[in-house]
């Protein structure tokens, strides 16, 4: 078994399953996650498959990492089917509403065999423990858990309207509930707990590694934290791992956890120390006149928690500069709401003064020191009249300060992500925009190219006509001319005709006024014929 924090183990675990059933005997796979982060858990539990990982943002560390990719997982620049599978656990309720189908469009199209997703998908149960969860946190560290207010701004994402659009891009899928929301909200309620006292964190882990050991096999409920979905075009499910559950070793189970977590809570109450041993530490406050610091002039204060608020008055007249230095060792301090108070009553807030010191990272109000004697200190612009200052001073244990790191470059990240996604969208518009041009354009030629198709049928209409036409004349010259060729030809025996007629009449006028003729024709006369 893989020793990792529960809410991991019950994603890794959940994919390492997934995947083996569906592996032909020998395969190996070569597989993408995304958002995966630092940790690489994925390799741990498959080692014998190639794994990259894809996020949108990457630490100067792993920028060089042939492991990893930066990239946006809306729109990857990888080909169709480059990786064999494509995982995103837990990514899916961190994507604004609106790209939610393109991030599943995305990981579809990438990957050849079949991608997997795990994710909080919205119900009323879901919602009401997230936030009583993010109560737990906020009450201890006076801040939003970085994730869950990212639930709450995105809104987790709705699990019907995932369906649709499998079904609507016609992907074979299957969803599974895993992670009880009862168990979920205890387990996350004693992590968070315990990132204020590291001491905490070793029951913590033992916590962890008996629900990863007993109880993750049996925690296949209706009622989950988590869904799991797996989508595919190219390969049937039946093979998937059973999610039977076995309900008498469920509550032997759970019956123990609350034992553990009793167990917990009595060394909570203990209110154990990071070190019970560590000599006493105080905040010391020195002042700057114009002759340098010294610790004549200085006041200490014992610091009796790992949270408390200070409170100095001074002395009347003018001071240069003030150094407050939270501990005499090294550590994580927030110094928070600063401010002065002038002798004539006024309040003057830090935020007017620049501040500066031998810290070796500062971000918001947290500062970390690496070396002991830690200070900061506040320049003023001109000597000037104080009458107090107060402050809160909270000493982070590490959980604590990696926390805080942790939150505040996420919310650097969060900036960034938004700026992004401005960009995105600016960039999406301007394609937009091109994609009309370019549309407009088309339809341009399209009409030109129409016009033009029209304009060369009518020519070849007009050019067939204009041919039959021309036909119809030549047609009609040659009739024309056999018209006038038969005509002189009838002329011509006309003429003979009349010639022939001519002859005829001369020849009958010359028997007509002949001798012969005369001479019958009075024979006629005589004998009566």
């Amino acid at each position: 078994m893989i020793d990792i924090l529960f809410d991991q183990y019950q994603r890794y675990n959940n994919v390492t399953n997934i995947i083996n059933s569906l592996r032909s005997s020998g395969q190996t796979f070569n597989i993408l996650e995304v958002g995966a982060n630092e940790h690489q858990n994925l390799e741990k539990f498959l080692p014998l498959d190639q794994i990259t990982y894809l996020d949108i943002q990457l630490p100067d560390s792993l920028k060089d990492n042939p492991k990893y990719i930066l990239g946006d997982a809306t729109a990857m620049g990888f080909s169709d089917g480059y990786y064999d599978i494509v995982v995103a656990l837990d990514v899916f309720e961190h994507i604004a509403e609106e790209n939610r189908e393109k991030f599943i469009s995305e990981i579809h199209r990438v990957s050849s065999e079949f991608f997997v997703i795990t994710a909080p998908f919205h119900s009323s149960e879901v919602v009401e423990a997230e936030r009583r969860v993010n109560a737990v946190y906020k009450s201890i560290f006076n801040k939003d858990f970085i994730w869950l207010e990212e639930h709450m701004v995105n809104g987790l994402p709705d699990l019907k309207k995932l369906s649709a659009y499998l079904d609507s891009r016609g992907i074979n899928y299957t969803i599974m509930s895993h992670g009880s929301l009862e168990i979920w909200e205890k387990m996350m309620t004693i992590h968070f707990i315990a990132a204020q006292n590291s001491r905490l964190g070793i029951y913590r882990n033992e916590i962890d590694r008996f629900y990863n050991q007993y109880m993750f096999d049996n925690d296949f409920v209706d009622k989950s934290y988590r869904k799991i979905c797996i989508g595919t075009t190219k390969r049937d499910l039946i093979s998937l791992p059973s999610i039977e559950t076995n309900e008498q070793l469920r509550k032997q189970h759970s019956f123990m956890l609350e034992v553990l977590e009793e167990r917990f809570y009595v060394l909570a109450n203990l209110n154990i120390s990071e070190d019970d041993n560590a000599p006493k530490d105080f905040v010391q406050i020195f002042m700057d006149e114009g002759n340098g610091y010294s610790e004549l002039n200085s006041i200490k204060v014992e610091l009796q928690n790992n949270r408390q608020h200070i409170n100095i008055e001074f002395e009347p007249g003018l001071i240069k500069t003030l150094r407050i230095d939270p501990s005499n060792y090294t550590g994580t301090f927030e110094i928070k709401n600063i401010r002065l108070t002038a002798t004539h009553g006024d309040l003057i807030y830090m935020e007017e003064f620049s501040m500066n010191g031998n810290w070796n990272l500062r971000f918001e109000d947290t500062f970390v020191f690496f070396n002991d004697d830690p200070f900061v200190i506040l320049n003023f612009a001109s000597q000037l009249s104080v009458k107090s200052l107060s402050f809160d001073l909270i000493s982070l244990s590490k959980d604590e300060a990696l926390i805080s790191a942790i939150g505040h470059f996420d919310k650097q990240l969060a900036k960034a992500k938004l700026k992004d996604e401005a960009n995105m969208k600016e960039i999406h518009a301007v394609r937009e925009l091109l994609k009309e041009a370019k549309e407009k354009e088309e339809n341009i030629e399209g009409e030109m190219q129409l016009i033009s198709e029209q304009s060369s049928k009518r020519i070849d209409i007009l050019e067939s006509e204009n041919k039959d036409l021309m036909s119809t004349i030549n047609n009609y010259e040659r009739s024309n001319i056999l018209y006038q060729e038969k005509t002189e030809e009838l002329h011509q025996k006309l003429i003979k005709i009349q010639q022939s007629n001519e002859n005829y009449n001369n020849e009958l006028n010359a028997i007509y006024s002949s001798k012969g003729w005369i001479y019958l024709t009075k024979l006629k006369k005589i004998f009566g014929k």
